[in-house]
């Protein structure tokens, strides 16, 4: 029985996929993150941005520019938070992915190691057998009578 598992370069080569899919499973994470944290930043300035009706008609006009067009990216940062999030789940599902193709090649590779335990031992139990059925060289056979 070949004592090494055939498919290692296999093994590797998925393994290596897993951590190409972690990697941008963590990259989707950050820019999720740093996506919320835009949109709560956008959110604090609409909340912060208030003015009083007694100001002049120019200077009201202008804040109520001003407050459209923080509403305006308030939904633009919400809708790349919700982008993000797809991506999120993208990269979660292509992890799984690789994560089972990884798994599945595991488990082979421990049903091999197993087999080839169970082989040296064999062997291993075969040359015992075989050392105990023989008599030391030089003694004389002891007979039973």
């Amino acid at each position: 029985m070949s004592r090494g598992f055939r498919l290692a370069s296999l093994l590797r080569v998925r393994r290596i996929q897993e951590d190409e899919a972690a990697a941008r499973l963590a990259n989707a994470h950050r820019a999720s993150s740093e996506a919320q944290e835009r949109s709560a930043r956008a959110a604090a300035r609409l909340a912060g941005a208030s003015f009083d009706s007694s100001l002049p008609l120019g200077v009201w006009q202008a804040l109520t520019a001003t407050r459209a067009a923080m509403r305006r990216c308030l939904e633009d940062a919400n809708a790349l938070v919700a982008t993000r999030q797809g991506d999120v789940a993208d990269a979660e599902k292509a992890w799984h992915e690789a994560r089972g193709r990884v798994r599945t090649f595991e488990r082979l590779e421990e049903q091999h190691d197993a087999r080839v335990a169970a082989a040296e031992l064999a062997d291993e139990q075969r040359a015992l057998d075989e050392a105990g059925g023989r008599r030391p060289a030089g003694r004389p056979e002891e007979t039973t009578e």
